[in-house]
């Protein structure tokens, strides 16, 4: 069974039984229930880069080489069919988020504002002094 939610993720499952599925901006989180110390294994379909994958809360999982290996739980991500392999123990009813990666926002450029202060005071210093250079010179031919 696939299902397939908000374009970023679509559950694979065979042996457990994924009850429900939410999509949230930049996660997904999944209800799943198998039988007591069984090990799950669940394949997620991502366009997009992945942070971590926490189960029940409470367990960050960690990135493993291949969650077929030897490993009780982990998870792995594969770029090129955009794969999430995660492997966990079930604890009969469990919960896990997929935390997709988002890059940190880079605030917009600031107006230089102590530069344009600079470059203020800069042009009155300069018409200041053009200002006294033209009235002492018109003095000079006055008189």
């Amino acid at each position: 069974m696939i299902s397939q939610y908000n374009g970023n993720f679509a559950v694979q499952y065979s042996d457990a039984a994924v009850l429900r599925q939410f999509p949230y901006p930049n996660q997904g989180l999944y209800f799943v229930q198998a039988p007591v110390n069984q090990s799950v294994l669940v394949m997620i379909s991502s366009r997009s880069a992945l942070q971590s994958v926490v189960v029940d809360s409470a367990q960050d999982l960690r990135v493993v080489a291949s969650v077929v290996s030897d490993a009780t739980s982990g998870w792995n991500y594969t770029r090129g069919p955009a794969m999430l392999t995660v492997r966990f123990v079930s604890s009969g009813d469990d919960t896990f988020r997929v935390l997709a990666y988002v890059p940190p926002s880079v605030p917009p450029p600031a107006f230089p504002l102590a530069t344009l202060v600079e470059a203020l005071v800069a042009f009155v210093a300069i018409d200041v002094a053009i200002a006294g250079y033209v009235i002492f010179t018109r003095k000079g031919r006055k008189s």
